[in-house]
């Protein structure tokens, strides 16, 4: 019993020491989304373009061990063109979504004020515009989940230790929507990942 004590005494003494040396820096961070959207079935192909996203970051990193994590607060908007291949008739869809994704980094130093570093990890989006929309000429329609679970994985570089730029790619877990034909008749699965290009401002 008395070894378990001290193990944990040692462990806690552990954790308050690196969470004392842990930095903790606030940021802006915007960039462009190129949304990866993909219909069961091939009745509709999907054409996609450029999105963006802004919102405030947080920063936690611990000096040494390279290891962190940083959360953010982002407003999305990404766009595809659904086109319906037998009357090659074709709409633009468009969802608005307010993102938390959750990261955990590895850093590898490059200097003092410079690094590279690896991330991944989850993120949850809550739809904040129109859920549902006709489209292909009011003969099919579009419908959003009101959330969505994802994940991300990514690599980028830090600069000057204030400017980070990163790409990510964002893999949506389970379907983000679907697709209606005929009142429902005919449904079809939408998924909608996104490659992210990021650049961070921390004060």
């Amino acid at each position: 019993m008395k070894k378990m004590i001290r193990a944990a005494l040692l462990v806690a003494v552990m954790m308050l020491t690196i969470s004392a040396q842990a930095q903790v820096k606030l940021g802006v961070k915007g960039g462009l989304s190129v949304s990866d959207v993909r219909v069961s079935g091939d009745i509709f192909k999907a054409d996609n373009r450029l999105g963006y996203f802004i919102g405030p970051t947080l920063k936690v990193s611990f000096p040494g061990i390279g290891l962190g994590f940083d959360v953010s607060a982002l407003y999305e908007q990404r766009e595809a063109r659904l086109t319906e291949t037998a009357i090659k008739a074709h709409s633009v869809v468009k969802q608005q979504q307010v993102s938390f994704p959750l990261n955990t980094r590895y850093s590898i130093g490059l200097g003092r004020s410079t690094n590279i570093f690896f991330f991944a990890g989850p993120q949850v989006s809550f739809n904040v515009g129109d859920k549902t929309k006709s489209i292909i000429n009011r003969a099919a329609e579009w419908r959003l989940k009101t959330s969505n679970f994802s994940v991300n994985a990514g690599a980028g570089a830090t600069v000057l230790s204030q400017l980070q730029l990163s790409i990510h790619y964002n893999i949506a877990c389970g379907k983000t929507g679907e697709v209606t034909m005929d009142s429902g008749t005919f449904r079809f699965d939408s998924h909608n990942n996104a490659w992210q290009l990021a650049l961070a401002y921390f004060f």
